[in-house]
């Protein structure tokens, strides 16, 4: 379709991914720095009872980074959530071994709170890592936002260009029905002139023979006579030179049909060349199905979205017509074989009927603005 950018299409395809990566690497710095600083805000909590050795460090630790991670909705979504805490001489804090969990009732609250001194004395480093899974809610939603925002702008874009191509087939076709009327005006004046110079040839003879006539009656007076000769001669002459434009008017009136003539004559042949070379086409690819010139041409006039979708329609009445979901079929002013009407691309139409032969004969194809035009052609097929 001339008014569909190929830029827009290949930048449709290629920006949602694009836009998707660069959102993820972005959502996980975004929410590495959110998150590092909730840790790091609460991870340790309360040190009076740590230094009292109610509590071991770890524990505390631990407890305290799960449940800040447990009210984070979005790990749930699909957000993976990173975090190592580590004294100065890399002692692992969190996450706890399994071993260091069972051992830990054992231990005497002095040495407890002298343990956690000397890792909170140490110095505590946390790291925090992010990363979205993929295809997981949270980047899944992303993916559909930005696919859904580009196939609004397809959208958009595909409704501009039709309502584009429609206008230039209106304005097509105004000045075809401009021709038109400008050739029956043409035609008009033509016959005009013809009259014209049917009337100014009988008045030609009527003055010769009242010239004749006169020089009949003058002749005793010549002079008389050379003047009145003189008179009709002029007469003659103005009456002629009348004849002679009118003349050049019908020439170029003529030219100007020819040209008209011309133009179209190229037209019909551009249409015929491209039907032909349909016609050949489907006629080697589709055996079992026979085209009328009238379907060919409704054909070449759909965009190329519509002649894929008809096209599957065609294939499908080729190799399995029983597939085929028919509309109703069509009630026409001939009562022969019986016409069906298929639909396809929402808009598109598809006539065909069945041959004595058991193959498909496809009578039209066009749209909702061609339909009332391709029934009045079907009702006039034998």
């Amino acid at each position: 379709m001339r008014y569909f950018s190929f830029q827009t299409i290949m930048l449709s395809i290629v920006l949602p991914p694009v836009l998707y990566i660069i959102s993820v690497q972005s959502m996980e710095t975004w929410l590495k720095i959110i998150y590092a600083k909730d840790i790091q805000n609460i991870y340790i909590g309360d040190t009076k009872p740590l230094l009292d050795g109610l509590n071991q460090l770890k524990d505390a630790v631990n407890k305290n980074i799960k449940r800040c991670l447990k009210d984070k909705i979005l790990i749930k979504w699909g957000v993976n959530v990173s975090v190592i805490v580590t004294t100065k001489k890399n002692i692992i804090i969190y996450p706890q071994s399994i071993d260091e969990e069972e051992g830990i009732f054992t231990k005497d609250p002095i040495l407890i709170a002298q343990e956690n001194y000397n890792l909170l004395n140490q110095g505590l480093n946390v790291q925090v890592d992010v990363n979205l899974e993929h295809n997981k809610p949270i980047t899944n939603f992303i993916l559909s936002f930005y696919i859904s925002i580009f196939v609004l702008v397809l959208y958009y874009h595909y409704k501009s260009g039709i309502k584009e191509a429609q206008k230039e087939e209106l304005k097509i076709q105004k000045e075809i029905e401009r021709l038109l009327k400008q050739e029956e005006i043409y035609d008009l004046k033509l016959k005009e002139i013809y009259d014209e110079k049917k009337k100014i040839s009988s008045e030609y003879k009527k003055i010769k023979q009242e010239l004749e006539n006169e020089r009949m009656k003058t002749l005793k007076n010549e002079e008389g006579f050379i003047e009145e000769m003189d008179s009709l001669e002029k007469k003659l002459e103005e009456k002629l030179d009348l004849h002679d434009k009118q003349l050049e008017e019908i020439i170029l009136l003529r030219e100007k049909l020819e040209l008209l003539e011309k133009e179209k004559s190229k037209n019909a042949k551009r249409q015929k060349k491209s039907v032909e070379t349909l016609k050949k086409r489907f006629k080697a690819i589709y055996k079992s199905t026979l085209f009328t010139d009238r379907a060919l041409e409704g054909f070449i006039d759909l965009d190329e979205d519509m002649k894929i979708k008809s096209e599957e329609i065609i294939h499908l009445l080729n190799d399995t017509p029983n597939l085929v979901s028919v509309k109703r079929k069509v009630v026409t002013k001939n009562k022969g074989k019986a016409v069906w009407e298929a639909i396809f691309g929402y808009s598109g139409r598809l006539y065909f009927r069945n041959t004595n032969d058991n193959k498909i004969s496809i009578l039209a194809i066009g749209d909702k603005n061609t339909q009332a035009r391709d029934i009045e052609f079907i009702d006039n097929i034998d």
